[in-house]
């Protein structure tokens, strides 16, 4: 029975210190000396020789005078041994002499857990370094690319209201040659097909200057709408003058007075100027 408890004292004694052999660890930084606007990179090195043992780094949430940013994590195999890293960026909030606490990596396999805590680690940081001194943006720099920003934005606000302005022309210009193209078909006496494009065209140019949708309205809706748009007088008489032979037209099989189309013509001229300006 002695011998047995003996036996049983020893395997307690020895298992936490096999379960050692078979992992290292060590924690460093890249620098231990940094300026403020530096991010520090510290780097926790476990080495394991048996790859069914789990590692997990132990690092404290908050670490005074820093502000913990990105991680990451590798493994690699170096003849027998593989390598785990795991990295965390530190970005200082502070000057001085600052400490990275003790951090650990817990470890275990099937015969139990552990862990490994390294040594504290102290980091010199220096003063920020004022705008203007040396290793700082000069401050005849800043004001020169203020400039040059504000110089540029406004060449390209102007050039883009130079192509706003030509697209504006263009359809403009299209509308023209076909109210010019439609009172042709006047002069020739077809007033079936005048009146026809004409509406097509009257409609059209509304939707286009106010971005709205109104086939299949009716002329009195038509002139409602741009009633209550706020559109002048003598344009809507033109607009009526125009309506009202479209549905003489309408009725008459195109045999209308030339002198009326002459009219409707110059009323439909009248009445889609001011939208063409």
């Amino acid at each position: 029975m002695m011998k047995l408890f003996i036996s049983l004292l020893v395997i307690l004694l020895i298992l936490p210190v096999c379960l050692m052999a078979q992992v290292s660890f060590e924690a460093s930084v890249d620098k231990v000396e940094a300026a403020f606007e530096d991010q520090i990179r510290l780097e926790l090195l476990v080495k394991v020789t048996d790859p069914a043992v789990r590692t997990t780094p132990l690092l404290p949430k908050q670490i005074a005078g820093f502000h913990l940013g990105g991680s990451g994590s590798s493994v690699e195999r170096s003849g027998d041994t593989i390598l785990r890293r795991y990295t965390y960026q530190l970005l200082p909030e502070r000057s001085g002499v600052l400490t990275i606490p003790p951090v650990g990596v817990e470890f275990s396999d099937s015969l139990g857990t552990d862990t490994l805590v390294s040594e504290a680690i102290r980091v010199t940081i220096a003063q920020p370094v004022p705008l203007g001194e040396d290793g700082a943006t000069p401050l005849w720099l800043v004001v020169v690319s203020l400039v040059l920003i504000v110089v540029g934005a406004s060449w390209w606000y102007r050039r883009s209201l130079k192509v706003v302005r030509s697209r504006e022309a263009d359809w403009w210009d299209d509308y023209r040659e076909k109210l010019t193209s439609i009172n042709l078909l006047c002069e020739r006496e077809n007033y079936t097909a005048f009146s026809t494009e004409a509406i097509k065209l009257v409609v059209s140019l509304l939707e286009k200057v106010y971005d709205t949708r109104l086939a299949g309205r009716t002329a009195a809706e038509l002139i409602q709408f741009l009633r209550d748009k706020g559109v002048g007088k003598a344009t809507l008489d033109y607009f009526r003058e125009f309506s009202d032979f479209c549905e003489v037209v309408k009725f008459s099989s195109g045999t209308v007075d030339r002198q009326a189309g002459g009219g409707a013509a110059v009323a439909l001229t009248k009445m889609v100027e001011p939208f063409l300006k």
